[in-house]
């Protein structure tokens, strides 16, 4: 009887450490999971600030001049641009865009809002 006491007592001995073990792993998975997602957060942070500063800049420029540059930017970044531009700043540049391109890009920023309310 004392030997399968003894036995009982060295399986939970056994399994309290494990349990342990395990624990501690998982506080170690959870604390680099919120390091990840304060990472991400960052990132998000940085990328819109470097959209913004991009808008800003366009809209600081004479229409004609950010035009011409619209004209020849990749249309998924210059949505991206155009979309954190203000109404106004932002039509004064379509109108001096080449009429196509201001229709392609109404379509993709129409793609983009789409795709983001869906979420």
């Amino acid at each position: 009887m004392d030997e399968r006491e003894q036995s009982i007592a060295a399986r939970e001995a056994v399994l309290a450490a494990t349990e342990k073990r395990l624990q501690a792993r998982i506080d170690s998975l959870a604390d680099l999971q919120r390091r990840i997602d304060a990472n991400e957060r960052a990132a998000k942070a940085r990328d819109e600030a470097h959209w913004n500063s991009l808008a800003r800049l366009y809209e600081a420029m004479r229409p004609r001049e950010a035009a011409a540059v619209f004209n020849e930017l990749e249309l998924s970044m210059l949505a991206q641009i155009v979309n954190r531009m203000r109404e106004q700043k932002a039509a004064t540049v379509f109108g001096a865009m080449e009429p196509e391109r201001v229709r392609a890009l109404t379509e993709e920023l129409a793609r983009m809002r789409a795709n983001r309310s869906a979420l």
